[in-house]
């Protein structure tokens, strides 16, 4: 009997108690098949501004190559998206208004894109402007959902993946997306009535993790930026099986954030209140409050607990089974599964990790993080 991973409960955690999943778990398991594709840079040409009157963009040609990549299960849905060919841009000849290249200028800076103004920057596919502290993004061909062959909006609920957060970054900043991307981001993310909203991609967070975690890939979906994190020692090599320990770190907007924490954590303490356990007020170090949860013949223990860690503060729920039909789940050192919602100098976040096969330590907690990504110019 297998549990389920936190690939496999990407965002389902946020919208199903834990009780039930325990309760689901020993007759329907869950195996999914990692699919989708990185999209990986070759080479980018990004834009020089000129300065002078009558001055020009010059775009150099860009290639991709493409690689496999998973797709997360909560993202999973019958919306498709048709192919289209890749789109090359062509290069355009300077004018004689600009300036010429010398030794303090090198030419290898024209490869470099140029730092948006303001956090707003226009490119030869879209415009991004920043509005009240939030970004939009606005594209030249129109901001149209796509439908489908009936007329009907085609919901793209697949995210956007990219193998590092400079690729993209980059992709963003240049407009290096191919016509089919383009497509995808319109069918995914979230349309207002000032365009697509989009993070800020001038102000991005990376992932910090415990010695042996690594990111395996991260996805853009709506305006979330998700981590997808591994253990990697415990974490089968075989494409087929999903055991181990993993999860995701997710970039959340101030809404959104207090909307999980509401329904997670104040909410669902205010459930259990009444079944707190007065004698445990101690994990390793970190204070804590302890309570049980018990419907029909499950029995959960729910550890909470808060602490700061640098420029972070963080609040932990711990779910340990205690008792279930399928004995395989039960064992009260090892969690079933943990939560951690964070915020850094305002910038929010959470951490959701599953298929634990030791007991945690309060360092291990404390070694998840956050930290600022420079521009990349």
């Amino acid at each position: 009997m297998k549990r389920m991973n936190g690939m496999q409960a990407f965002e389902a955690m946020t919208d199903i108690d834990p009780q039930y999943i325990l309760k689901c778990a020993p007759d329907a398991p869950v195996t999914v098949k990692h699919r989708g594709s990185y999209l990986r840079v070759a080479a980018i040409a990004a834009a020089l501004a000129v300065l002078a009157i009558g001055s020009v963009i010059g775009w150099g040609s860009m290639n991709r190559g493409k690689n496999p990549s998973p797709t997360l299960p909560s993202e999973q849905g019958s919306g498709n998206v048709a192919d289209s060919a890749d789109t090359q841009e062509g290069t355009q000849t300077p004018t004689e208004s600009e300036p010429p290249v010398t030794e303090s200028r090198p030419p290898e800076e024209e490869s470099k894109p140029s730092a948006p103004i303001n956090g707003s920057y226009t490119t030869d596919k879209y415009t991004v402007e920043e509005i009240e502290g939030k970004h939009y993004i606005s594209f030249a061909d129109g901001n149209e959902k796509p439908t489908d062959e009936n007329g009907d909006d085609l919901t793209v609920i697949t995210g956007t993946y990219f193998a590092s957060l400079e690729e993209m970054q980059k992709k963003f900043l240049t407009g290096d997306f191919t016509e089919k991307e383009i497509l995808q981001l319109k069918g995914q993310l979230t349309l207002t009535d000032k365009g697509f909203e989009i993070p800020d991609m001038t102000k991005l967070y990376d992932a910090v993790l415990p010695e042996g975690w690594s990111v395996k890939y991260l996805s853009l979906f709506n305006n979330k930026i998700s981590f997808s994190i591994q253990n990697d020692m415990s974490y089968s090599k075989e494409e087929s099986d999903d055991s181990g320990e993993s999860g995701y770190i997710a970039l959340l907007t101030d809404d959104r954030y207090e909307r999980e924490y509401k329904k997670n954590i104040s909410s669902y303490v205010e459930e259990i209140k009444n079944n707190k356990i007065e004698s445990i007020t101690d994990f390793q170090g970190i204070p804590c409050s302890v309570y049980e949860k018990i419907n029909d013949d499950v029995k959960l223990q729910i550890v909470m607990l808060k602490f700061e860690q640098g420029d972070c503060s963080y609040e932990v729920k711990l779910t340990y089974c205690l008792a279930h039909p399928d004995k395989e789940l039960v064992n009260d050192k090892v969690p079933y599964d943990l939560e951690m919602y964070g915020n850094m100098k305002g910038q929010k976040f959470k951490i959701y990790l599953s298929g634990f096969e030791q007991e945690i330590t309060s360092d291990f907690l404390k070694a998840f993080a956050i930290r600022p990504l420079e521009l990349v110019k």
